[in-house]
């Protein structure tokens, strides 16, 4: 017998019989989405180069109701245009899957909200340390789960349980796929210039089975009246479940200046040695101070000590354009079998706003695999042009 009821079965049930019996539950509907078109090409050292063309859409419909007692659907669907993408080896299959197209619904809820209580269930978005949306190319992460939040001014208090997953970090081929049951219980603190939060995940089996605690502090401190400095530590623990070999203690430290439509930041994670263990990002893009478009600690924690320095600078011209420069240093000692890792990564990204709802991007990512140069892994120039209108 399964553990647990698949969640869009549950939602569909709930769904179709509030329908049924309160029509108007679907009284004030109200919809938004985009439309996106993105280029993505890899250019790989040791490999054949790959690149691909997609458009795509994502419509999202909710209610609105006093009563508290709300729905909300969204489909997201991506087709790659054959004429501006490679063939065969020379085929990316990162924006829409190796079938060149992807449909999913990628919401189906029921949310109640009393006072100051919300429950949520069913396919949602999630954006926590380590379960978040990563919206990053054409289909960003969602989740089957049920969510509380209960909200005490200042205070929040989280908790979740999470069973099923899909999008770009998934793999698109994968579609929806489990998360080995994961309970997620949270406290988070603000006010005008502290944030705080505290994170606790039990991933109970699969491969990624193993237990996260994870915590940040952050301070914001105005200098002048034009200037401000944001500094934050951060620490996560995990430890293995059924042997996954998940162990990791990974501090960071960040600090940040702004003023004057320019922003500077220098953040540093370093990873301790759990013989033959590794971390875990979770499901998407990852927490650590020092993430950058391709390159995360994760990737070179396997047993050894590893660390990550990623300074970034960016200018805003008039709300029209953002330049961003960042440039990180990933390294690790040794491992058992004598092998080092050493990793720098260059973004370079553009955005421009020319509506409040539209925004188009070039990103140039460059990856130099110092120790490994002949490797396929990190010796990649990837090239993004995006075009993303919001309705």
């Amino acid at each position: 017998m399964n553990k647990i009821i698949n969640l869009s079965l549950i939602t569909s049930v709930l769904v179709t019989s509030l329908v049924a019996d309160e029509i108007k539950i679907l009284n004030n509907l109200k919809s938004s989405g985009d439309a996106r078109v993105i280029y993505d090409s890899v250019s790989n050292d040791n490999a054949d180069n790959t690149y691909s063309t997609a458009m795509g859409i994502g419509v999202d419909l909710k209610t609105e109701n006093s009563s508290g007692l709300n729905v909300g659907f969204a489909f997201r669907a991506t087709k790659d245009i054959d004429a501006l993408s490679g063939d065969g080896s020379s085929f990316s299959s990162d924006l829409s899957g190796s079938n060149r197209e992807y449909e999913t619904l990628s919401k189906a809820y029921i949310d109640y909200k009393y006072k100051n209580i919300n429950f949520r269930a069913g396919r949602q978005t999630l954006d926590t340390p380590l379960a978040d949306s990563d919206d990053i190319k054409m289909v960003p992460n969602s989740f089957e789960a049920y969510t509380a939040t209960i909200d005490l001014d200042s205070i929040n208090l989280i908790a979740g349980f999470i069973t099923k997953w899909q999008g770009y970090d998934a793999g698109l081929d994968n579609g929806w796929i489990e998360t080995g049951d994961t309970t997620v219980v949270a406290l988070t603190y603000a006010n005008k210039n502290i944030e705080s939060s505290l994170w606790f995940y039990n991933i109970a089996n699969g491969q990624n089975a193993s237990q996260s605690i994870y915590a940040n502090l952050s301070f914001l401190t105005n200098l002048t009246k034009d200037i401000e400095l944001t500094t934050a530590i951060q620490y996560l623990k995990q430890n293995e479940l059924e042997d996954s070999s998940i162990q990791a203690d990974i501090y960071g430290a960040m600090a940040e200046v702004s003023g004057y439509n320019i922003t500077a930041s220098l953040a540093y994670n370093a990873s301790l040695k759990n013989s033959s263990k590794h971390s875990l990002s979770g499901f998407g893009g990852g927490t650590l101070f020092t993430n950058m478009d391709t390159m995360i600690l994760d990737e070179i924690t396997q047993d050894r000590d590893s660390s990550a320095i990623v300074s970034t600078i960016s200018y805003d011209l008039n709300s029209l354009f953002n330049f961003t420069y960042a440039y990180g240093d990933f390294n690790a000692d040794a491992d058992s079998s004598g092998v080092k890792e050493h990793i720098v990564e260059q973004d370079i990204i553009i955005e421009h706003t020319p509506k409040d709802n539209l925004t188009v991007n070039f990103i140039y990512v460059i990856d130099d695999n110092k120790e490994h140069s002949k490797s396929q892994d990190f010796n990649t120039q990837n090239f993004r042009f995006s075009v993303v209108y919001e309705f």
